[in-house]
């Protein structure tokens, strides 16, 4: 705006040092500008991690069996469930499931630097998780993170039956069959004339919690890689936790 107004008036045109001295000044403050920035990017906290021998084979087969859990088909982050009345919904299905697809990872924190990247879960509606060795870390923003210890945390994994109305993963199992519209006792209602037969699948789940509000569960298509993963899991949690 000064630079313009020095040449608006019309002692701008005459006095050539006025626009030179401004335009001197806008370019030192561009040059701190992207010094500063430089300084932003490059701010960060190296972590340092140290195992003894146990646990640190225990954390290497806890990462070999989330490498092979993030290579399902079909990862889901389960965002709300609710019970539904099956006779009056004319569905085998008693609880309604809503879930977004997500993706897991052995991934870093931009801010946070280590030799062991941790291993990283998105939320869909929230802070993604990043397990490290030591700890979780629920990470959104730099102003936005928080640290839960493995004694805080409680989780469960197991086998999920789903009724699939659309394409089955092809590292899942069909484990039995339905029909889209039901009767109470489970055989087709032949009041509806295009009712189709439906598979139901074997799908694998975690879910992580504490009693300070996480709550988060998570669907695979991979139930097999699921179970190796909840294993391995388990028994760190407990080495850790001793």
């Amino acid at each position: 705006m000064k630079l313009l107004c020095s040449y608006v008036f019309i002692y701008g045109l005459f006095i050539r040092t006025i626009p030179e001295q401004i335009k001197a000044t806008i370019s030192a403050q561009q040059d701190a500008i992207l010094r500063i920035k430089e300084q932003i990017d490059n701010s960060y906290m190296q972590m340092d991690i140290e195992f003894d021998a146990e646990m640190k084979a225990k954390f290497n087969v806890l990462e070999e069996a989330f490498k092979q859990l993030s290579r399902s088909q079909k990862v889901w982050d389960v965002t709300n469930a609710v019970q539904q009345n099956r006779v009056a919904a004319r569905s085998a299905a008693s609880t309604l499931v809503m879930k977004r697809e997500v993706a897991v990872a052995v991934k870093s924190i931009p801010d946070i630097r280590s030799e062991r990247a941790p291993l990283w879960l998105k939320n869909a509606n929230g802070a993604d998780l990043y397990l490290y060795p030591g700890f979780v870390i629920m990470y959104d923003s730099r102003d936005q993170f928080g640290i839960i210890g493995y004694n805080e945390l409680q989780f469960d994994f197991g086998p999920v039956r789903f009724v699939e109305n659309g394409i089955v993963p092809g590292d899942s199992k069909v484990i039995d069959t339905t029909w889209e519209k039901v009767n109470k006792n489970g055989k087709p209602d032949k009041r509806f004339k295009d009712n189709r037969q439906i598979p139901i699948v074997r799908y694998g789940s975690i879910s992580l919690k504490t009693r300070n509000g996480l709550h988060e569960e998570y669907e695979f298509s991979n139930y097999e890689a699921t179970d190796s993963f909840g294993n391995a899991f388990s028994n760190y949690i407990r080495s850790i936790s001793n």
